[in-house]
């Protein structure tokens, strides 16, 4: 489990310095950069998030995101599984209506004309700025909200606006069989004890995905909890 503790000392430390980090992270400022033509470092952000996942997986939802860090520390609170009904669809709605509107953004502003990496950055939550508090405490309880009301990892579950960036970029390195970082699994060694399911943040059934023998899944966040918790080492992580 040590590999655990370190995985959730660095999301403590990644939601520590969110006030700094938080407008690096921004859609928002994404759309406002695009209004002046301006590539911001959210958008940089985004492509290098795709690159990764392409032969990471989302390894930055398990081990860097504040908001993935915020969620885990509200299981102490409400470790309930979130649903995974159709309402988890609702991210790739908002992410289709997001892209839309920033394409539609750039036609306007004539394409990109500059690239400015530190677009309304400076201070990050600052004094000078009070508006940046209203964003941040904003977007604080909103993911808290979320999850005490629906249960582990909800945010990440519904809403996440990334999340389809990186779920595109997986299907497009499983379609070229590029190396990548993923779980296998010794099928005959599990014993059903369903101990991954009650570790996996994201409720994921991986028992089941275990005896199918396919232990892909586009919300697996290669957290490994499955991996450290499992009393037979039925999973392991590698990378080919």
């Amino acid at each position: 489990m040590k590999r655990q503790h370190i995985r959730k000392g660095i999301l403590i430390f990644s939601l520590l310095l969110l006030p700094v980090t938080m407008f690096y992270l921004s859609p928002m400022l994404i759309m406002q950069g695009a209004k002046q033509g301006k590539v911001t470092p959210a958008l940089v952000f985004i492509f290098l998030l795709f690159a990764g996942t392409f032969f990471l997986g989302r390894v930055f939802c398990s081990w860097v995101c504040p908001a993935g860090a915020l969620q885990e520390m509200l299981f102490a609170v409400n470790n309930k599984p979130a649903g995974r009904g159709k309402a988890i669809r609702i991210k790739y709605y908002i992410w289709a209506l997001w892209v839309v509107a920033l394409l539609i953004t750039i036609w306007k502003a004539g394409g990109f004309s500059s690239v400015d990496l530190f677009f309304r950055t400076s201070f990050g939550v600052s004094l000078t700025d009070p508006s940046g508090y209203l964003v941040y405490y904003g977007a604080m309880m909103f993911i808290f909200g979320l999850s005490l009301w629906l249960g582990r990892r909800s945010f990440c579950q519904y809403v996440c606006i990334l999340t389809p960036f990186m779920v595109i970029s997986r299907l497009w390195s499983q379609k070229l069989k590029t190396p990548r970082f993923h779980l296998e699994a010794e099928t005959e060694k599990c014993i059903n004890c369903r101990i991954c399911n009650n570790n996996c943040p994201m409720s994921l059934d991986v028992n089941a995905m275990v005896q199918e023998g396919n232990m892909e899944d586009h919300d697996c966040i290669l957290c490994g909890a499955c991996v450290d918790s499992c009393p037979k080492k039925v999973i392991s992580m590698k990378m080919s």
